[in-house]
């Protein structure tokens, strides 16, 4: 958890640097970061964190990527599968955009299946009481926003720790 604070407080500090300056020099650069850690889920995360790059990643893989399997005669009978592909596969992508180490595409996997839960839980509306009061209530964003931070949070494990590091951690958890 405090890394997770550690890494938005180090790039959202960066940003703002760079933002300051441009306007110095006359340039407007866009907001970079939107309280990413208030988001109630991880499709919402990402549209506050690093929001320059989740654009890119958005209209330059996930969207052709998506359009194109949409297009395919066989997303039509698997159209949860046509649904959970271009997530994980954008971020797998973008983990290893970060460094191509193993580490970094784990924590493109997390948040592309994450992305992939979401978007299979967005198509069903909440039928039960909890699930109304879930989605309409302060408790519920707020609960949202603590599970959020947390698999954010578990996913920079993989983020932060060199590979050596990561297969002593995957020794010690085989062996429990």
């Amino acid at each position: 958890a405090c890394y997770s604070l550690y890494l938005y407080w180090d790039f959202a500090g960066y940003s703002h640097i760079a933002i300051g300056t441009a306007i110095f020099w006359g340039v407007r650069l866009p907001e970079n970061f939107n309280h990413p850690f208030m988001a109630r889920n991880l499709a919402e995360f990402w549209n506050r964190w690093h929001i320059t790059f989740s654009q890119l990643l958005r209209d330059y893989l996930f969207y052709p990527l998506s359009l194109h399997i949409r297009r395919q005669s066989w997303s039509k009978n698997f159209p949860s599968l046509a649904l959970c592909i271009p997530p994980v596969v954008t971020f797998l992508l973008a983990g290893i955009w970060h460094g191509a180490a193993i580490g970094f595409a784990i924590y493109g996997l997390i948040h592309g299946v994450g992305l992939a839960v979401v978007s299979l839980l967005k198509r069903k509306k909440p039928s039960t009481r909890f699930g109304k009061w879930w989605v309409g209530s302060r408790a519920g964003h707020a609960g949202g926003a603590v599970i959020t931070f947390v698999y954010v949070s578990f996913s920079f494990i993989f983020f932060c720790l060199p590979s050596q590091s990561l297969a002593v951690l995957a020794r010690r958890l085989l062996q429990l």
